[in-house]
């Protein structure tokens, strides 16, 4: 028998009203997450206590992009039949290092001279504010405030020093989260942290895209 429009997408409507809601979205969820981040900086250039290179004027930053991993975890609450609320730590490491590379007066890089500022460890502390635009798809809005560590090595692969800001500065982002079934879950999320870490404002600012998996209780 030939089943017409109207049949599949009164089918299609009756599958959907009968998607169960994400449990995430009111009780206690984790999961992992892996993307792509930029770090950005103020500063033209970075000398810490090293000693000057000889024949170098001035130093050119380069790079600052590359992937980020990590994992999260926390607890949402039901605020109405729509409308959730959301407390959530994060724990993540990045390769998203950039290079202060020195300069001779021609403007030329010197070989081997030079700082490379590394992302250790980074952290976050955020409250999530989100509204189930579907009984599966949900949206929401991140503020928080960051954490990172870095670390400072010349480009001969000595480590020169090292850095950390802990939730002093904030992080402001949002996503959007789909319910795969009872219990996991997926979503995908952009967040701008300003670090304000290291001398100079060696790190200052960072964009990420993250991809999510989880499970929720």
């Amino acid at each position: 028998m030939k089943l017409g429009p109207a049949f599949t997408l009164t089918a299609l409507a009756a599958a959907l009203s009968s998607s169960p809601a994400i449990a995430a979205y009111n009780g206690f969820y984790f999961g992992l997450e892996g993307g792509y981040e930029s770090n950005g900086s103020a500063a033209p250039a970075i000398r810490l206590e090293a000693p000057e290179p000889a024949g170098s004027l001035s130093q050119e930053r380069r790079g600052g992009s590359g992937p980020a991993y990590g994992l999260f975890m926390g607890y949402a609450f039901e605020l109405s039949e729509r409308w959730f609320l959301g407390i959530e730590g994060g724990a993540s490491l990045s390769n998203a290092g950039f290079k202060f590379v020195d300069l001779d007066e021609a403007g030329a890089p010197i070989e081997g001279q030079g700082l490379r500022v590394a992302m250790k460890q980074s952290f976050s502390l955020s409250a999530q504010l989100g509204y189930m635009l579907t009984d599966r798809l949900g949206v929401y809005g991140r503020l928080g405030l960051p954490g990172a560590k870095i670390s400072y090595k010349s480009l001969d692969g000595g480590t020169i020093d090292s850095d950390s800001s802990y939730f002093s500065s904030y992080l402001a982002g949002g996503g959007l989260q789909y319910a795969l079934g009872q219990h996991l879950f997926t979503r995908l999320e952009y967040t701008y942290s300003n670090l304000e870490v290291g001398p100079f404002g060696a790190l200052d600012g960072r964009h990420r895209v993250m991809l999510g998996i989880g499970l929720g209780y």
